[in-house]
């Protein structure tokens, strides 16, 4: 399957498909937790999302599975880049969910019951997320690192407060904006896309 890295998309949108999920199809809060770089598009760190990847497990996994071979809204399933296990892909690739994520000793169980609730969705926690993408060390994981390490202290070359994000963070949403349902209510229709996280 050919990947389109430079797809991009505001995560709003993408968090909307996620509480269609759950508020239409049964994914349970419980059994999955939102990884990737989700996290770092909700800190503010990046301004944009590729995708958003679900890690599943139980019930919510066997959802993800059904959901994905309908092919009207969704892609099917594929065999992922870096574990080699199924994922289902929905809404035109822009959500994919797996039961395992790669680089991390952790198992879905530990990654979902240590998550992090942020705007009444379960989160991958930053040390998670660092861990995995200093293992992966690709490009894409250099500057996500190297961007939130700015986030957090400032640059070593011309140091900043933390609060001063660099210009491309200017229009980066804010954690409070999705504890507004309204802007979560309603998805939009699918699109193709390809993600730049792959489990």
């Amino acid at each position: 399957m050919a990947v389109d890295r430079a797809a991009s998309y505001d995560g709003v949108s993408l968090y909307k498909l996620v509480w269609r999920l759950v508020r239409d199809q049964g994914f349970d809060p419980r059994d999955f937790v939102l990884a990737g770089s989700a996290r770092l598009w909700l800190e503010g760190v990046i301004p944009r999302l590729a995708d958003i990847d679900i890690v599943a497990r139980g019930g919510t996994w066997q959802r993800a599975l059904r959901l994905a071979e309908n092919r009207t809204l969704h892609n099917g399933i594929y065999q992922g880049e870096n574990t080699g296990e199924p994922v289902a892909q929905l809404y035109g690739r822009r959500i994919d969910v797996c039961r395992s994520w790669p680089c991390l000793s952790k198992d879905a169980d530990a990654l979902i019951d240590h998550a992090e609730i942020i705007s009444d969705l379960p989160h991958m926690t930053l040390a998670d997320v660092v861990a995995y993408k200093s293992v992966l060390d690709r490009p894409k994981d250099r500057g996500d690192l190297r961007r939130l390490r700015h986030r957090a202290f400032g640059s070593v070359e011309s140091p900043q407060r933390p609060e001063q994000a660099p210009p491309e963070f200017e229009h980066a949403v804010p954690i409070e904006r999705l504890r507004d349902r309204s802007l979560v209510e309603r998805a939009p229709a699918a699109a193709p896309a390809a993600s730049a996280d792959r489990p």
